[in-house]
């Protein structure tokens, strides 16, 4: 019987930074399940790890936005009825991970549909997600961002806003839908940093360490947005120092 919590399915990834121009900038570590189990430690939450090979991603900064770009991957096997952790966490880049028999999976499942709606050899470009009835009715806490939501079907959103669904608006904050009902989460203070990347990944990190320990969605946005306001300030401190 495994003594982790959670299972994390999810890829790290070398993030290549270029300016407007097309300038390059730097690499450094990135990907979901870099930032995710950065949190993870940090929390002392029992975690084990399904990681996809290392994908290098190509991100082009504007202002405060961000424009990844990344080839497509071929979709990675999991083998769900195993996963034996009460939690499981799926984060993806693209959908280089197979939601095929996630139902053989018996415990709750939370989900960043970041990866899914995000279209391969294009800088920032979006698809639709087509989601299954088989995923649609088994995701117990989906995140998703604002400028993301277009591309998820009305009725899987409507669905999804019955359990948990964690739509982030940036620095603004996050609004909370928690089984028929809202909250707003508002940012603490507002970070300018030169580049944001991996603050969705640690403010769903965070949210779902605390809701393992609260079972409260209102909470746990809320202790997950001050942890992300922290993480962003240094953020700002490494960038300044570069």
């Amino acid at each position: 019987m495994t003594t982790d919590k959670i299972t994390l399915i999810s890829s790290f990834a070398t993030d290549r930074l270029f300016d407007k121009n097309n300038n390059f900038i730097r690499e450094q570590k990135g990907g979901p399940a870099f930032f995710a189990s950065n949190v993870f430690k940090k929390m002392k939450l029992p975690y084990s790890i399904i990681p996809s090979p290392k994908i290098t991603v190509d991100i082009i900064l504007r202002g405060r936005n961000e424009f990844g770009k990344t080839k497509s991957y071929s979709a990675l096997e999991i083998d769900y009825k195993n996963i034996n952790t009460p939690y499981l966490f799926i984060s993806s880049i693209l959908n280089e991970f197979s939601l095929k028999n996630v139902s053989k999976y018996k415990g709750k499942i939370f989900l960043d549909a970041q990866g899914f709606v995000r279209k391969a050899g294009e800088f920032g470009k979006k698809k639709n997600w087509n989601t299954r009835k088989e995923v649609e009715n088994l995701i117990s806490c989906l995140k998703v961002a604002d400028y993301e939501l277009p591309y998820l079907k009305k009725s899987f959103v409507k669905k999804q806003k019955e359990r948990i669904l964690l739509l982030t608006q940036g620095a603004k904050g996050c609004t909370i839908y928690a089984f028929g009902k809202s909250f707003f989460v508002k940012s603490r203070k507002i970070i300018k940093t030169q580049e944001a990347l991996g603050a969705g990944d640690t403010f769903f990190a965070y949210f779902i360490s605390q809701y393992t320990i609260t079972k409260d969605a209102y909470k746990s946005a809320s202790y997950a947005t001050d942890k992300t306001s922290d993480f962003l300030v240094s953020k700002l401190h490494h960038n300044q120092s570069l």
